[in-house]
């Protein structure tokens, strides 16, 4: 089974997780930017990772 999902939206989703985790606020905050940068790299791309890999 593949899953696909916008790149933008699986940052969301992870900056979630990350936040729910209780990741500090400085921490967060150098995600961000790099979530950020990911984001306008990647533009309107799908990102997909076969779900039975292992």
């Amino acid at each position: 089974m593949i899953r696909q999902i916008k790149v933008k939206d699986l940052c969301n989703e992870l900056e979630a997780k990350l936040v729910d985790l209780g990741y500090s606020e400085d921490s967060m905050r150098r995600y961000r930017k790099v979530f950020n940068e990911l984001k306008e790299y990647s533009g309107d791309k799908d990102y997909s990772h076969s779900l039975n890999s292992f």
